[in-house]
């Protein structure tokens, strides 16, 4: 089992490589993995192998747990709840992908929040705090806003490449972590940003 101060080490030095995407198993590791040959932004944000699977949100998860609990002073006395800041498009042509997405969210947040929550924290229970990028760029960079005002402690999302881009700004802005699940464009990590981390399923 890893020392809680050596996830703390891995946690600022995966801050430190920010440029690169990080697999769960890797940022444990304190490890670099190899970025995707696709680099564009695709027309319509279809940008991903299918929908995001309950599997891949769980292990997603996993990694986030880590940057809140292990990269934050914000946990240091016990707390009843982590909010979640999910970024998809909930409305717009791509509606359909976004609402399967947040979907997958909701049941791994139940799963989680059934078995006890987040054994590290007390029990702590998960709570998802939702943003409709409405498939626009500019869209998703006030809605990241909006959620880090209201409490989120990470940013989730957000399917599109180009929403990604500008909500990540926003994060960076805030010192709030983004988790990139799907946007796969190598300028979202190619900026250097310190709080952005993409997860590769």
């Amino acid at each position: 089992m890893m020392h809680k101060s050596s996830k703390r080490w891995v946690f600022r030095e995966s801050l430190r490589r920010g440029r690169r995407p990080l697999k769960s198993s890797s940022l444990l590791r304190g490890e670099q993995v190899k970025k995707p040959h696709e680099n564009s932004f695709e027309k319509g944000g279809r940008n991903m192998k299918g929908l995001l699977s309950f599997r891949f949100v769980m292990s997603l998860f996993a990694v986030l747990l880590v940057l809140v609990v292990f990269g934050s002073d914000t946990f240091a006395q016990k707390v009843e709840s982590i909010k979640i800041g999910i970024i998809e498009p909930l409305s717009g042509p791509l509606a359909l992908i976004g609402e399967k997405d947040l979907k997958a969210y909701q049941l791994a947040v139940n799963k989680i929040n059934s078995e006890g929550g987040i054994k590290s924290l007390g029990g702590a229970k998960l709570a998802l705090a939702i943003g409709d990028s409405e498939g626009k760029p500019e869209v998703a960079m006030s809605q990241a806003e909006r959620l880090i005002n209201d409490g989120a402690v990470i940013l989730v999302g957000a399917y599109q490449s180009a929403a990604v881009f500008s909500a990540t700004q926003t994060a960076e802005r805030f010192r709030t972590p983004f988790l990139v699940a799907t946007g796969i464009a190598d300028e979202i990590t190619e900026r250097g940003f310190s709080y952005t981390f993409r997860v590769m399923g």
